[in-house]
C-alpha cells in the first residue's frame, strides 16, 4: 500500500495530466489549418483528419502540406515528449512516475482531448520520450526510420521499424550493461506494442499492397 501511495502520489497525478494535456497538443491539426485556411471541399476550417490516414502526424501531413510544415509538425510533436519527460526526469521522480508520465504524454498525442480523442499515432512523441530515458536507441530507431522509408518510400512501414530497432537496442542494452532501470525497457516495450497497434490498418494495407506511399 505504502508502494502504491508513494509512486501515485499528488505530484505524480499532477505531472500525469499535465502530460497528457502537452502531450495532446495537435501540432499537425493547428499547423494544417493554419497553412490551409478554409477547406474549398467543405468551406469549413481546413481539417487534416478528413484526408489521407485521417492522422494528423507528420506522413498524413506531408503529403497535404508539403515538406516545410511536415517538418515543423514533427519537431514539435517530439519536442512535447522530451519537455515533458525531461522536466520529471530532472525532477528526480521514480523511474516508474518517469516512465508512467512518458507513457501518458504519448497516449495524450494519440487521443487528444481537444480533438474528440482522433489524433496522431505516436511515434514522434515516442521518440522525444526516447530521447530522455535512452538517447541511442532514439538516435538508432530515428535513423532507421529514415532509411527505410526513403528506400520504400512508405512511411509506416519505416516507423514500425524503427520502433522495432529502438526496443532491440532497448532490450540488449538492458541485458548487457543494465545502464537505466527496468522500468524504462518495459516503457519500451509497452510503446513499442502500442505503436504496432495504432499501426493496425497500416499493416494491413501494407499486406494488401494498398498502403499509401511518401517520400522522405
Amino acid at each position: 500500500m505504502d508502494w502504491i501511495l508513494n509512486t501515485f502520489n499528488i505530484a505524480t497525478i499532477f505531472w500525469a495530466v499535465i502530460s497528457y494535456l502537452i502531450g495532446a497538443i495537435p501540432f499537425g491539426y493547428l499547423v494544417s489549418r493554419k497553412v490551409k485556411g478554409i477547406d474549398p471541399a467543405t468551406g469549413e476550417p481546413f481539417d487534416i483528419r478528413n484526408y489521407g490516414s485521417g492522422s494528423t502526424g507528420y506522413a498524413n501531413c506531408k503529403r497535404k502540406l508539403g515538406s516545410k510544415p511536415a517538418l515543423a509538425i514533427l519537431i514539435a510533436d517530439i519536442t512535447k515528449g522530451v519537455v515533458i519527460t525531461l522536466i520529471v526526469f530532472l525532477n528526480l521522480f521514480t523511474p516508474l512516475q518517469v516512465a508512467l508520465v512518458g507513457l501518458l504524454a504519448i497516449i495524450g498525442h494519440c487521443y487528444p482531448i481537444y480533438l474528440g480523442f482522433h489524433g496522431g499515432k505516436g511515434v514522434a512523441t515516442a521518440c522525444g520520450v526516447l530521447i530522455v530515458i535512452n538517447f541511442w536507441a532514439a538516435i538508432l530507431g530515428f535513423a532507421a526510420w529514415k532509411g527505410l522509408s526513403k528506400k520504400l518510400n512508405i512511411s509506416s512501414v519505416g516507423s514500425l521499424f524503427g520502433i522495432s530497432v529502438a526496443c532491440l537496442v532497448t532490450i540488449l542494452r538492458y541485458l548487457l550493461f543494465k545502464p537505466y532501470p527496468v522500468e524504462y525497457l518495459a516503457l519500451v516495450v509497452i510503446i513499442t506494442l502500442f505503436i504496432f497497434y495504432k499501426h493496425k490498418e497500416n499493416i494491413r494495407r501494407f499486406i494488401s499492397g494498398e498502403e499509401n506511399t511518401l517520400s522522405i
